[in-house]
């Protein structure tokens, strides 16, 4: 009499030998393939970074920022020098 473990391995057995090269060529193409697709992705990523619609929203908000700041420091510098 066969357990459910006897007819999962026959199973995974079955799947192995019908399938196996497939999984083995999948696997070593994703191996030797996968630096390639690393440095597609990461020039896809900094292209996107720099889209000039995405900067120019967080170019607004820089430039307050930084005016935000510039009137701190001055304010800070006035009180620093009226003591």
């Amino acid at each position: 009499m066969q357990t459910i473990i006897d007819d999962f391995f026959l199973s995974l057995v079955m799947f192995l030998s019908y399938y196996g090269w497939f999984i083995v060529f999948f696997a070593g193409m994703w191996y030797f393939l996968r630096p390639y697709y690393r440095e597609f992705e990461q020039k896809r990523s900094l292209f996107e970074a720099n889209d000039p619609k995405r900067k120019s929203i967080l170019d607004i908000e820089r430039k307050r920022v930084r005016v935000k700041q510039a009137l701190d420091h001055a304010k800070q510098t006035i009180k620093r020098y009226e003591m």
